[in-house]
């Protein structure tokens, strides 16, 4: 096993820490040996991670069948906690190992290279619909502001129509047409959301 020293040293020599968060993530997943089918980053470290830092979580949330084998490895790099929630000193890193299996559309996720292996990060319609469905069901405000972010800096890239049927299966349409028109006031222009299918 890599040891605490050698996991510490990658994640502080990253060119920023999110790039470090990232770096951690392949680690773990490199020393259970999953490879990125078996390893996604949800929540709001893909938010994270899609938006280069502009909003940051801080956290490493990860979907894995292998939890169990995560678990063990974060314990032997001394972090705490858990079952679910692993936290270390020295870090600034939270791991949060959520329930499996992955809830999104695995098609629409996204495989990024890092220097210790690849990782898989959830796609970023879901990201947007999850927020929207925090934001209603759990009453978490704040949760709209990084839908909205997703939806600013991805507008063009975003399948809408996919967007809009996962809001109506997640009962958020209501969330999500008030954030299209919050859009579409701040910026003018082409109407967001408006396409038939956007760019992958």
């Amino acid at each position: 096993m890599s040891s605490y020293e050698v996991v510490r040293d990658a994640v502080k020599a990253a060119p920023s820490p999110t790039q470090g968060r990232l770096h951690f993530a392949a680690l773990l997943a490199r020393e259970a040996g999953l490879g990125p089918d078996d390893f996604i980053i949800v929540g709001g470290s893909a938010i994270e991670f899609h938006t280069v830092g502009e909003y940051t979580s801080g956290d490493i949330d990860i979907v894995s069948s292998r939890s169990d084998a995560l678990r063990g490895i974060l314990r032997g790099w001394t972090f705490t906690g858990g079952p679910r929630v692993w936290v270390v000193e020295g870090l600034e890193i939270v791991v949060d190992l959520v329930k499996y299996p992955y809830t999104g559309d695995l098609a629409r996720t996204q495989v990024v290279a890092t220097p210790f292996g690849a990782v898989r990060i959830a796609g970023i319609e879901d990201l947007l619909v999850k927020r929207l469905a925090s934001a209603k069901h759990w009453k978490i405000p704040g949760n709209v502001d990084h839908a909205r972010l997703l939806a600013v800096l991805y507008r063009d890239r975003i399948d809408w129509d996919y967007v809009r049927r996962f809001a109506a299966h997640n009962d958020v349409e209501d969330f999500l047409d008030a954030l299209l028109r919050s859009i579409e006031r701040a910026y003018g222009g082409r109407k967001t959301g408006s396409s038939t299918t956007g760019r992958r």
